[in-house]
């Protein structure tokens, strides 16, 4: 799948329930539980950072890897809320594009 789903605990940390494979892949050679069991600390961030915030967060970077390989990340973090109170779920969708205007979804 492509989607990344967390659940934001009662304390506020960030515990992923489903990783996108497409993001697994992109981070290399790292098993499913090893990615929820200890993600890497940016994508917990940014997860974070949205539940903090209460909304919606796009992100869009560009990465000038040589001059006939660019990359364009771009991520949009939407939460959800169970109660009506707190954001309780994240779904995330990342989109690389670059590598010859190759586009993959990623979780």
């Amino acid at each position: 799948g492509a989607l990344t789903i967390a659940e934001i605990t009662t304390e506020g940390e960030v515990e992923f329930r489903e990783v996108g494979r497409a993001l697994v892949e992109h981070l290399g050679d790292i098993r499913v539980e090893e990615l929820v069991a200890e993600s890497p600390e940016a994508l917990r961030d940014a997860y974070a950072r949205c539940a903090q915030a209460g909304a919606p967060r796009y992100e869009h970077l560009r990465f000038g890897l040589s001059p006939e390989e660019d990359v364009t990340f771009e991520r949009l973090l939407v939460p959800f809320s169970s109660d009506g109170r707190r954001v309780t779920e994240i779904t995330g969708l990342v989109v690389f594009t670059g590598q010859g205007g190759s586009t993959a979804s990623r979780g």
